[in-house]
């Protein structure tokens, strides 16, 4: 996959490769796995990113590990770890250069909008007058 100065990824049902070569300047790329049917145990993400972002949406039933260095920009793993070992594992290695790559579950409206009232609730209860 290549954006350069443009979106672009990969989303839906699809069957994922061993390998995938994310390659974003000046854009910004989503992979949502989501749906996806890994084919292999073991996927590798190579990526590189200069000055833009890159979105992996993963399934929580997905082992995901990212390993990659960046320099001006950040990249974060939010993805909670999974116990199960026949789950999938997805590797997520490159570089990122002035630019964001985050790996994280893709969560439904009603999902966050709950998740935000019970952040709110929680505030009012704390308060003690």
């Amino acid at each position: 996959m290549v954006s350069v100065f443009s979106a672009g990824g990969r989303a839906g049902v699809w069957e994922v490769p061993e390998e995938i070569r994310v390659i974003t300047l000046f854009g910004a790329t989503d992979l949502d796995f989501s749906n996806a049917r890994f084919t292999a145990k073991v996927t590798r993400v190579e990526l590189f990113c200069l000055f833009g972002a890159v979105d992996i949406f993963v399934p929580g039933n997905v082992s995901t590990t990212v390993k990659t260095f960046c320099a001006f920009g950040a990249v974060e793993n939010k993805v909670p770890a999974t116990e199960d070992p026949d789950a999938p594992r997805l590797i997520v290695e490159g570089l990122v250069l002035f630019g964001a790559a985050d790996a994280k579950i893709k969560r439904t409206v009603k999902e966050r909008l709950l998740e935000f009232a019970y952040t709110i609730r929680a505030m009012f209860v704390d308060l003690s007058f």
